[in-house]
C-alpha cells in the first residue's frame, strides 16, 4: 500500500493531515476535497469522508468511509470562474465606455447651451 505522501498532493498534504488529526482527536466525521495523483500519474480531485467507528469503551477502532471523483466537478467550477472574471471584466470595459460616452455627450450639451445663449 502506498503512503498518502506519494498520491496527495504536495500542497494539500498539510490540511489532508490536519484534518484527519483532528477528526482522531475528536473523534469526529472528517469531509475534505483534495488533489491526488492517479494510478496513470495524472491529477485529480478526491472527496474523502469517513465516520470513526468505536468500541463500547469509545476508542476508534476503524474508519468507515468513502473517497469519490469529483475532478469533473472541479473542472467546471474553474471554467464558471473563468467565464465570471471574463465576464466581469467586459462589465468594467463597457462601464468605462459608458462613462466616457456620458462625459462627451455632457459636453455636447453643454456646447450647445452656449451656442444657443450666444445667438
Amino acid at each position: 500500500m502506498r503512503s498518502t505522501d506519494e498520491y496527495i498532493h504536495p500542497d494539500d498534504q498539510p490540511h489532508v493531515r490536519h484534518t484527519i488529526t483532528e477528526a482522531i482527536r475528536t473523534k469526529s466525521m472528517f469531509e475534505l476535497e483534495h488533489r491526488v495523483r492517479r494510478a496513470n500519474g495524472t491529477l485529480g480531485w478526491t472527496l474523502s469522508r469517513a465516520v470513526p467507528v468505536l468500541d463500547q469503551n469509545g476508542e476508534i477502532v476503524e474508519w468507515f468511509g468513502a473517497a469519490g471523483d469529483i475532478s469533473e466537478r472541479k473542472r467546471a467550477e474553474d471554467e464558471i470562474r473563468r467565464l465570471n472574471d471574463s465576464l466581469e471584466a467586459r462589465v468594467a470595459d463597457r462601464t468605462r465606455d459608458l462613462f466616457v460616452l456620458y462625459d462627451i455627450a455632457s459636453l455636447a450639451v453643454q456646447s450647445l447651451d452656449l451656442d444657443v445663449i450666444l445667438q
